[in-house]
């Protein structure tokens, strides 16, 4: 199944209460060039090292996949993983490490591209350019600041803003990339969440 075809059967805006969440198989979402092999995850509002998560990959090209989670018919991305091509045998292992969101989404991109491209010269201009390319939903941006450029995949955090467990992604013994869990297993949302549709 495809990202596209397991959102499409979504029903309404917000999961109810008292439902636990059942995850969805991985699905595919494409791929990004990390080339300098520094793989950040963070908001893509603060993009510095220091505000999101970094591990060290092999440059190149890195799968991104997400899983989904249904609440009786409602669905909602409960994790993401990005890791290297040509990579088999994935095992996951705990960083210890969170990333905070304040905007409803996650970005995805290579640390040192992102930092050769704007800081400090085109920073407002990166803003501007996020401003006009964030949707809300699943984005693929590429950015180009002088002939500097780098790729940033935009992903919708579970439920919102919110400050999620990152994992380590390894293979024979090397870290390959890193997992952002929005959503554990069986989770269930207590309270209810105001929406258009339960205000009228």
């Amino acid at each position: 199944m495809t990202v596209e075809e397991y959102f499409s059967q979504s029903v309404g805006d917000f999961p109810k209460p008292n439902i636990s969440g059942v995850s969805g198989p991985w699905m595919p979402l494409g791929s990004m060039n990390v080339p300098y092999g520094k793989l950040w995850a963070g908001d893509p509002w603060i993009v510095t090292e220091e505000d999101g998560v970094v591990v060290n990959v092999k440059p190149g090209l890195c799968h991104v996949e997400i899983q989904g989670m249904d609440f009786e018919g409602h669905r909602r991305i409960a994790r993401v993983r990005v890791y290297c091509d040509e990579v088999t045998d994935l095992q996951i292992k705990p960083m210890n490490k969170t990333v905070c969101i304040d905007v409803g989404e996650l970005g995805v991109s290579d640390m040192v591209a992102i930092s050769q491209a704007i800081e400090p010269d085109h920073y407002e201009d990166y803003m501007e350019d996020l401003n006009a390319a964030s949707s809300g939903g699943l984005e693929y941006v590429a950015f180009d600041y002088e002939g500097k450029s780098f790729e940033m995949i935009l992903i919708p955090g579970g439920l919102g803003d919110g400050e999620y467990d990152v994992f380590e992604l390894v293979s024979n013994g090397k870290t390959v990339g890193l997992e952002i869990e929005f959503l554990p297993a069986d989770f269930v949302l207590d309270t209810e969440v105001q929406t258009r549709d339960n205000e009228s």
